[in-house]
């Protein structure tokens, strides 16, 4: 008989990803508790590219395991912006590339997914999301999962940072031609 410690002995870790437009977080986790957890930069693969992607997660990946000597991960799970359905081969691209440099089990999600998946563990639920990004998802808790939204900034990220951003400076600009509000210049 095989027991859970057999599977996942003392050396092995188990890494979890949440790759996105604005940053990037690794948790490295080791007999079911959160030992190490590392911020960076942005990993989405539709804005920085495959490549650029991978040495990202690549690089919070060694420096989460950098504090480990002599462990290796059992399991890498990521969840990714841009590597949604619509995004042909980026998912496969980063599963393979991870899958390379760290020689263990990788599954690659869509960051919204992922996202879903835990705020419903797994049931039937719908997530909202207004970040950098925007989306909205539902599961029926069995097989089928829906989104509207999620496109990107590039066709109107209804509701997202960017969108709110850009629509603030599109009516400080429209005040300022129309005298409404003057800009003054500081010191430089």
């Amino acid at each position: 008989m095989t027991s859970e410690v057999d599977l996942f002995p003392a050396s092995k870790v188990v890494l979890g990803i949440d790759g996105g437009g604005s940053r990037t977080r690794v948790t490295l986790w080791q007999d079911q508790e959160l030992r190490v957890q590392k911020t960076g930069s942005a990993s989405n693969p539709s804005v920085l590219g495959v490549v650029s992607s991978l040495d990202v997660l690549s690089d919070l990946i060694a420096e989460a395991l950098s504090g480990h000597p002599g462990h290796i991960p059992a399991a890498i799970g990521v969840g990714l912006a841009g590597v949604g359905p619509r995004e042909t081969g980026r998912r496969e691209a980063i599963e393979s590339g991870l899958l390379d440099r760290f020689h263990c089990p990788v599954g690659v999600w869509n960051d919204a997914e992922t996202a879903l998946a835990g705020a419903t563990l797994g049931g039937k639920g719908v997530l909202l999301i207004g970040g950098t990004g925007s989306s909205a998802l539902g599961f029926d808790g069995a097989e089928r999962v829906v989104q509207m939204g999620g496109w990107g900034r590039s066709l109107r990220d209804a509701g997202s940072a960017y969108e709110i951003f850009q629509r603030f400076a599109e009516l400080l600009l429209l005040a300022q031609e129309e005298g409404e509000i003057g800009f003054e210049k500081g010191p430089r």
